[in-house]
């Protein structure tokens, strides 16, 4: 894996937080506005999988438990937060 491909994922990472924080900011808690920000995250979330935990390119049964880890993470959060707009 290159520097480069690091430094640019890093600087993506760096403004997924920026505009997680400005939604956040300037949006309050509506539904929209935290199911962004989640979206925001879990993004960020496979970015660093892919990337920073070096399993990019590698077989699918080595990345298949940690994305299924981060899909059941997000149906936790999600799940829950829907059921309680009703």
């Amino acid at each position: 894996m290159s520097t480069r491909r690091l430094d640019i994922v890093w600087l993506g990472l760096m403004a997924a937080t920026a505009l997680t924080w400005t939604i956040g900011r300037n949006c309050g808690a509506s539904p929209l506005a935290a199911s962004a920000a989640l979206a925001i995250a879990a993004l960020k979330a496979w970015a660093i999988i892919e990337d920073f935990m070096a399993l990019r390119g590698v077989a699918f049964a080595w990345r298949a438990p940690v994305l299924g880890w981060l899909l059941a993470a997000l149906a936790a959060i999600l799940l829950p937060y829907w059921l309680g707009l009703r």
